[in-house]
């Protein structure tokens, strides 16, 4: 069947009405990917005993392994269980935690690189004053790192929106899902999927605008406060 742009507008406005719930899944993993992270870091930052070794063994399985496998893997072990207790939305809380999982070992190496980039001295100085760990960390380092670790972040965001055209291996409605549907259904395969293109390229652009906006801002609350 031969391309025919007149239907991509078409096929666009109808792929429009997934794009909450697509948006849905990517904010829910990002909150869940950095919430992961958090303590993640702070076990490779200060090497705790034990815990340390675990954590790089999971971030360098979440780096090592692609984002499709980790997904199927989450559906396939959490599926029988949470049909057991009866949880609904299984395919969409999978989703989120296969998603939230991924960012949150690329997350943890970003906030572990920029922390790592802070000056021995800045920390041996906060020691000094008799600063307890919790308040240097508020006060000192990550005034410092965060900046650094910003533009990593943000790819990471920027990746698992992208990612998130994954969900619909699993049957979680979204963007992707319905393209699919719409490109098996019709046969207009590229028509579908180039309006599929059409939604996420603004919103990447647009949360890229909005990074930009948050570094600048932050860079400048950084030099106003030092």
């Amino acid at each position: 069947m031969p391309f025919d742009i007149s239907f991509v507008p078409g096929y666009f406005v109808r792929l429009l009405a997934y794009l909450p719930q697509t948006l849905w899944v990517v904010a829910a993993s990002l909150l869940f990917g950095f919430a992961l992270a958090i303590p993640l870091t702070y076990a490779r930052y200060y090497r705790v005993r034990g815990v340390r070794i675990a954590c790089e063994g999971f971030v360098s399985f979440i780096r090592g392994t692609p984002p499709v496998i980790q997904l199927l893997v989450v559906y396939y072990a959490l599926t029988r269980l949470l049909l057991s207790m009866k949880v609904e939305n299984g395919e969409f809380i999978c989703a989120v935690i296969a998603l939230g999982i991924n960012s949150g070992g690329f997350f943890s190496e970003a906030l572990l690189a920029a922390l790592s980039g802070v000056p021995v001295g800045q920390t041996e100085a906060g020691y000094s004053v008799g600063m307890t760990r919790p308040r240097l960390m508020t006060r000192i380092i990550l005034p410092i790192a965060l900046p650094g670790a910003l533009p990593n972040i943000l790819n990471i965001c920027f990746t698992i929106l992208k990612e998130s055209a994954l969900v619909f291996y699993i049957g979680v409605p979204s963007v992707m899902s319905a393209a699919k549907l719409i490109s098996s259904s019709h046969f207009r395969i590229v028509e579908a999927y180039i309006a599929a293109a059409m939604i996420y390229i603004p919103i990447c652009a647009l949360a890229e605008a909005l990074g930009s906006l948050l570094q600048k801002r932050l860079r400048r609350h950084v030099r106003e406060v030092a």
